[in-house]
Order: structure tokens, then C-alpha cells, then sequence
């Protein structure tokens, strides 16, 4: 069998120190714009987005862009 296609093989080599930045900041871009989106919606009094998928995204790696939203 190839190890390059071994399940453990190709994680291994997706987690590139690159990658991982790039997922930092794909998902810290996403919790930034859905903290913004809500607080529109709040404003708005308009069904909100709920918490747990706002703090789901900040747990899942947008720890800083839900950090900044919230100023």
C-alpha cells in the first residue's frame, strides 16, 4: 500500500505551519464579520445569530477576530 494516501499521511502534510495561518485567519475573518453581522442585527432588533455558533467560530480558531468585534 502507499503511505501517501494513508489517512494520517495527508493530515500530516496538510498541516503546514502556512496552512495553519491561513486557517487562523480564514476563521478569525469569519467570527470578525458574524460578531459585526449580529450586532447589526441587534440594532436593527432583528433575529440575531446565536451564541453558540458565535462562540463555536471563536473556539474553532477566530478567538481573535471575535476578540476585536467586540469593540
Amino acid at each position: 500500500m502507499n503511505d501517501a494516501f494513508e489517512p494520517t499521511t495527508l493530515l500530516l502534510s496538510l498541516l503546514t505551519p502556512l496552512n495553519v495561518i491561513y486557517y487562523l485567519i480564514a476563521t478569525s475573518l469569519i467570527a470578525f464579520m458574524a460578531m459585526g453581522i449580529d450586532k447589526m442585527l441587534a440594532e436593527a432588533q432583528r433575529r440575531r445569530i446565536s451564541e453558540r455558533t458565535l462562540l463555536t467560530w471563536a473556539f474553532i480558531g477566530g478567538t481573535p477576530g471575535a476578540y476585536a468585534a467586540r469593540h
